[in-house]
């Protein structure tokens, strides 16, 4: 249930390090620790309870919205996902969700990363610069989104920056 920041500068590792809890790299000795409530089965990190926005993540430029979402929460067997999936939008201030994710700006294919991170309602979110590429208004919304996730669904917080004020 908390709000963590990893803060450093650019190259620093905290990308590297989000790699590594979420099994993307292997960790160089068994020096990570994961809160049993996070765990898996075999000890690793439970991806299903996770929420996750690396740099640069596939965008399917010929789905829509919708699609992109929809084809997402699959994963997690979301029940609500068009009503869910309109909420986040709206939060959001996405365009019709019948846009085409090749039609969108980077800023706006960010805000849907972070639509798909939250789909599911996980309890823990791990995120990469959420707010990079966004004009003030939308990172006030990111912000305000995060927070009302936080509250409602009492999940933890785990953000990357390099940017002290944000954080």
């Amino acid at each position: 249930g908390e709000s963590l920041a990893l803060l450093g500068a650019k190259g620093a590792g905290k990308t590297t390090l989000l790699r590594i809890l979420c099994g993307r790299l292997a960790a160089n000795s068994n020096a990570l620790s994961i809160a049993e409530e996070f765990k898996n089965s075999d000890g690793d990190l439970d991806l299903s309870k996770c929420g996750i926005l690396l740099e640069n993540p596939g965008t399917y430029p010929k789905l829509s919205i919708a699609e992109y979402l929809k084809f997402f929460s699959s994963f997690y067997n979301v029940k609500d996902v068009d009503s869910r999936i309109e909420t986040l939008a709206q939060k959001l201030e996405l365009p019709s969700v019948f846009t085409a994710m090749g039609a969108l700006s980077q800023g706006t294919r960010q805000k849907v990363q972070i639509a798909r991170a939250l789909i599911h309602r996980p309890r823990l979110l791990l995120l990469d610069e959420p707010v990079a590429n966004l004009d003030p208004g939308a990172r006030e919304a990111v912000w305000e989104l995060l927070s009302d996730w936080k509250k409602q669904d009492g999940g933890t917080l785990l953000v990357s920056s390099h940017i002290l004020s944000e954080m």
